[in-house]
């Protein structure tokens, strides 16, 4: 009985003498092993021997690829057909995909993290300021620094006012415009450098 099984070769009905041995017919059912039900190497009486599939299982690998583990399992064992669970993986400053699916599981499988690193937006405001060059909103990898745009305004001086060095978010930089103030000691001294 091939249970669910296809025939490859061999017979599945026999007739054999008392007390020898039928003679297995070969049966497959994709992802399944096969067994069988009882022993058939002495024959007494009129039998009939089942088949037994037993589903397959596979070793699943997930490579974290320089990531860390976060939750899940980097190792598993899934049935013939079935979806691994990607575990969840970190890796400061970037996002997780993955080299290959694994919803549909037929072999033993190693998947492998793929790091993509994270970029943010910075964006100067010249604050009024006269443009002059360099990008205004620029695409800036995580940890890395943006480069300040030239503007100008006649007798005041740019400070920004934050950093835009290591960036890892999206960065709005507004510029501030100091005027310059000089004190002229017209023959005194100075007691104060300030």
């Amino acid at each position: 009985d091939a249970n669910g099984g296809t025939l490859v070769s061999g017979k599945a009905k026999q007739t054999v003498e008392h007390g020898k041995t039928a003679t297995a017919p070969v049966y497959e059912k994709v992802g399944y092993t096969l067994s069988w039900d009882k022993v058939f190497d002495n024959i007494t009486e009129e039998t009939t021997v089942t088949a037994v599939w037993t589903i397959k299982t596979y070793n699943v690998v997930f490579d974290a690829n320089g990531g860390t583990l976060v939750r899940g399992k980097a190792n598993q064992t899934v049935e013939h057909g079935k979806a691994a669970t990607a575990p969840v993986y970190e890796k400061e400053g970037y996002t997780l995909s993955w080299e290959k699916t694994f919803n549909n599981i037929t072999e033993d499988t190693i998947v492998t993290a793929v790091w993509t690193i994270k970029t943010y937006d910075v964006v100067f405001d010249g604050s009024g300021g006269v443009y002059v060059s360099g990008e205004v909103t620029q695409t800036i990898e995580y940890g890395k620094s943006a480069i300040a745009p030239v503007f100008r305004t006649p007798g005041l001086t740019l400070t920004w006012d934050r950093s835009f060095e290591n960036i890892k978010s999206n960065t709005n930089v507004k510029a501030n415009w100091v005027a310059k103030v000089e004190f002229i000691a017209n023959g005194g001294s100075s007691v104060e450098s300030s």
